[in-house]
């Protein structure tokens, strides 16, 4: 186990902690843990869970009508896995963990105005946040529950699965993207490449295609859906020979979205090309876009140090370091209401 490795991950959540204790006094923390308990069933795509003495409890009829959301995710379900495979580690390695309410917010949304929209603010567990905002970020479903050929994976047989078909391979020289069609974004852009030769988008749902063959080719978009983050980030990370290009939204501060951000870094282990939000619709705005993907290929650099960095990073970040994390967050939450 790689300490500063660790250590760096779970710097996000001592970040967090930070943020909370500057932002409230012991009085609003309490009455804001109190709002939460009373009303939680009220707030959309909020959910409670309970752990105690490692085992762990929640409202099933709530939990199967959020699942009914996202019958193909089910979110819930996923983190629960990942829970009893936390407190598995945590209980055959002798760690620790608080008898603690956590509440997770379970939509894309990235907005900060839901952690201020009540009279007493508090914090939830969520795929996301911005900058300056007190969610704790969590691991998405993919850690624990990903699809390939019909058959589900975890995160470090993700891995070995992306490390067994790409590791020799020759990439096409193309730009890939892979998706929903969940954003306007993605439809121009897909528009757009219906016209040219050297960018590929594919956004038809009944066309599966494993995840671990994007890296049949050399460059590797990610772009925002619904909310500015998405599943498939790490694993186009984790491909040695594929350069992954990250479409940053400029209503959004990407350096605080996924839980392991601080991990990565622009320029070091991605490339990243900002765009803003409020032009996406425009045609024109888009063909932009394309010339500065274009412009990187042209460009023909040497990226195999940034691929080389980047595939590291997410061979460090294994499920190990996913309990750890989970683990430290846990105990954290726990003492902003028990101290």
């Amino acid at each position: 186990m790689n300490d500063t490795f660790q250590n760096l991950l779970n710097s996000e959540i001592d970040g967090i902690v930070k943020l909370w204790n500057n932002f409230h006094n012991e009085s609003n923390k309490k009455k804001g843990y109190i709002y939460l308990e009373n009303n939680w069933k009220n707030i959309k795509n909020v959910f409670e869970i309970i752990i105690k003495d490692y085992e762990i409890f929640y409202d099933k009829y709530v939990k199967k009508n959020i699942n009914k959301k996202y019958p193909k995710e089910k979110r819930i379900d996923s983190f629960i896995d990942l829970l009893k495979n936390t407190i598995k580690f945590a209980k055959e390695n002798n760690y620790k963990i608080s008898n603690i309410k956590i509440y997770l917010l379970l939509s894309d949304n990235a907005n900060n105005k839901l952690d201020y929209k009540k009279k007493y603010k508090y914090p939830l567990l969520s795929y996301s946040r911005q900058k300056n905002s007190f969610r704790f970020l969590i691991p998405d479903r993919s850690f624990t529950n990903t699809n390939i050929n019909d058959k589900k994976y975890n995160w470090d047989e993700v891995k070995k699965i992306i490390h067994n078909y790409c590791s020799n391979k020759e990439t096409i020289n193309k730009i890939y993207f892979k998706g929903k069609d969940s954003s306007k974004m993605r439809k121009n852009l897909d528009n757009t490449s219906k016209e040219k030769k050297n960018i590929i988008i594919n956004l038809d749902k009944n066309k599966y295609i494993p995840l671990y063959k994007f890296c049949d080719y050399k460059y590797l978009l990610d772009l925002p859906g619904v909310g500015p983050w998405s599943y498939r980030f790490k694993e186009i990370l984790a491909m040695p020979n594929s350069l992954t290009i990250k479409i940053n939204l400029l209503k959004y501060n990407f350096e605080t979205f996924n839980f392991f951000h601080k991990i990565i870094k622009p320029n070091i282990d991605y490339l990243v090309i900002d765009i803003d939000n409020e032009k996406i619709k425009d045609k024109k705005y888009i063909d932009e876009l394309y010339k500065k993907l274009k412009k990187i290929m042209d460009e023909n650099k040497n990226y195999k140090k940034i691929m080389d960095h980047s595939t590291k990073q997410m061979n460090k970040l294994t499920m190990k370091t996913v309990y750890l994390y989970i683990i430290k967050l846990l105990n954290e939450y726990s003492k902003l209401f028990n101290s």
